[in-house]
């Protein structure tokens, strides 16, 4: 190799890996490349079998002893779409109690027991959401809100405008008195609903129906009603985005490491940069030689 082709090769060589160096920080700092979407997670109902009312009630209703998930006497009906629902003549006390599934303690809701004071023999109608993890009563929650509308049959139920369909149940599993129902299955199309209280027609909210819009399977649709105040709102994200209003795809580059690999001047360019010769050696010459 001459020694015109040997500097060509190194010059080719270096403008290479600079190049390909540079394009990978800009990477870094413009988020550029192919963006990987990342789906969001709605909640699903969990594969469950079977649900039971348990608690230190259980012998009162006809088990063999309280707290008690296997127990058939205290188990719910599995309404769909994750709702289970039972009613039970609860006798005059103080009772505690959660749900649990699959005749275990693997899973069971909420975390805390409920406190249930019953005054006289009263019919309570308990419900279980293992989307939402979330349990109703009508004792502690004397309006059961579910979401009637044009969109029930698209859940499962046998029509639309059905109070009596729990499959829109609301549910407030943080106790805050905001109920919401999420879904996000419902075909594209125009919907409108109201917000019907226990299971009938009567009382419901607001006076005019709510629309809301579902352009395509996947978008995150949430209804919710304050029972402070009866607000109720559908809130509906959508999946599809215009890329032009999209956020910038970023990465913070703060805690990351950067190597550079930068070479020297070719063949001692500049002989005043040599820093001497090695301990026993020869001088070091800023040189990048091919081989």
């Amino acid at each position: 190799m001459n020694k015109l082709s040997k500097y060509r090769w190194q010059f080719l060589f270096s403008l290479t890996l600079l190049t390909t160096l540079f394009g990978v920080v800009g990477l870094l700092f413009t988020g550029g490349g192919t963006a990987t979407a990342v789906e969001n997670a709605s909640p699903t109902a969990v594969s469950n079998t079977s649900a039971a009312l348990v608690g230190n009630l259980q012998s009162e209703l006809g088990c063999p002893g309280d707290w008690q998930p296997d127990c058939a006497e205290t188990e719910l009906v599995n309404a769909g779409n994750g709702v289970w629902r039972g009613e039970f003549t609860i006798p005059t006390g103080s009772w505690e109690y959660k749900i649990a599934f699959n005749d275990t303690w693997d899973y069971a809701i909420p975390n805390d027991n409920v406190i249930l004071d019953v005054v006289t023999d009263t019919i309570v109608i308990f419900y279980g959401d293992d989307k939402s993890n979330a349990v109703l009563d009508t004792v502690n929650h004397p309006q059961i809100p579910v979401a009637a509308g044009s969109f029930q049959s698209e859940l499962g139920c046998a029509g639309d405008w059905q109070p009596e369909c729990v499959l829109s149940l609301l549910t407030d599993a943080d106790n805050n008195g905001i109920y919401t129902f999420e879904n996000d299955t419902l075909p594209a199309g125009n919907y409108e609903f109201k917000i019907a209280f226990n299971e009938m027609w009567g009382g419901d909210i607001p006076g005019n129906n709510v629309p809301f819009t579902i352009e395509a399977v996947g978008d995150q649709l949430t209804i919710s009603w304050d029972s402070s105040d009866d607000t109720v709102t559908a809130d509906v994200v959508y999946i599809t985005e215009d890329p032009v209003l999209a956020a910038p795809i970023s990465h913070t580059i703060q805690d990351e490491i950067f190597y550079f690999v930068l070479p020297d001047r070719f063949e001692d360019g500049d002989p005043s940069n040599n820093e001497g010769p090695a301990p026993g050696g020869t001088p070091h010459r800023n040189r990048v030689s091919a081989q």
